[in-house]
């Protein structure tokens, strides 16, 4: 995906989500996907030192936390993957 079709994907979300992104994502990136309301930022970077494993440490800090959805957000250059994980009410 693209920033822009990452952008528009992210526009279309109509409910409370948190967002977290990879290690590689610069913070005008951030700022720029973080624009809609719905959005929250989900932060695990503090406790996470390689980027190879931060998508999985951050969707099990996730799932250890609560219920919701995350969008992890990955980025290599000009390209992104976007990983989506919904938890269930306890």
């Amino acid at each position: 995906m693209s920033l822009s079709e990452v952008k528009s994907y992210l526009g279309g979300v109509q409910k409370a989500v948190k967002v977290a992104f990879g290690l590689r994502c610069s913070e005008a990136t951030v700022s720029a996907l973080l624009e809609t309301e719905a959005l929250e930022r989900f932060r695990y970077e503090s406790e996470c030192g390689f980027y190879e494993t931060a998508a999985l440490y951050a969707l099990i800090r996730f799932i250890e936390e609560g219920e919701g959805e995350l969008i992890f957000i990955e980025q290599f250059e000009e390209l992104f993957r976007l990983i989506s994980v919904q938890c269930l009410p306890h």
